[in-house]
């Protein structure tokens, strides 16, 4: 059997929802600070920036953007979603809401320290998603991923 190739992806993560900040999927100082949502449905935009990767071939300097809804009521609750990448999506983020405990994403994967920076903007039209919230939360960190076991 044919061993796959392997692959390194490196760079930036940054991702905002429609929950209040701090977003209950964090964790503070490696603590869960709640469960569900912050009002029981979450609107998500999820991005990747690799700024170094190799998979056979060079993939440096690329954007992943996805974007999506789930409903705490359904069951094994978030993690299925519909999702959909398209250029109809726009966040802007300013400052960070301050924490003086570390905050990391409850996001498998997405465990590295980071910084929940407040969405200004955060709109996504493009059927069947439609949002358009303002002031909500986002979370900012780095990552690297690869198919090594660690």
């Amino acid at each position: 059997m044919t061993q796959p190739a392997p692959w390194r992806v490196s760079g930036t993560y940054f991702e905002v929802c429609s929950c209040e900040a701090i977003c209950p999927c964090r964790k503070q100082g490696g603590k869960k600070r709640a469960t569900g949502s912050t009002y029981g449905g979450c609107a998500i935009a999820l991005s990747w920036h690799i700024l170094d990767g190799n998979a056979g071939i060079g993939i440096s300097d690329r954007f992943i953007i996805m974007a999506g809804t789930y409903s705490d009521s359904e069951p094994n609750r978030p993690w299925r979603w519909f999702m959909r990448a398209s250029t109809w999506l726009e966040v802007r983020a300013r400052q960070d809401f301050s924490s003086e405990l570390a905050v990391t994403c409850g996001i498998p994967g997405h465990d590295q320290p980071g910084s929940e920076p407040i969405a200004d903007v955060f709109r996504v039209n493009d059927a069947p998603l439609d949002t358009a919230l303002y002031g909500r939360c986002g979370f900012q960190s780095q990552f690297d991923y690869s198919s090594q076991a660690a």
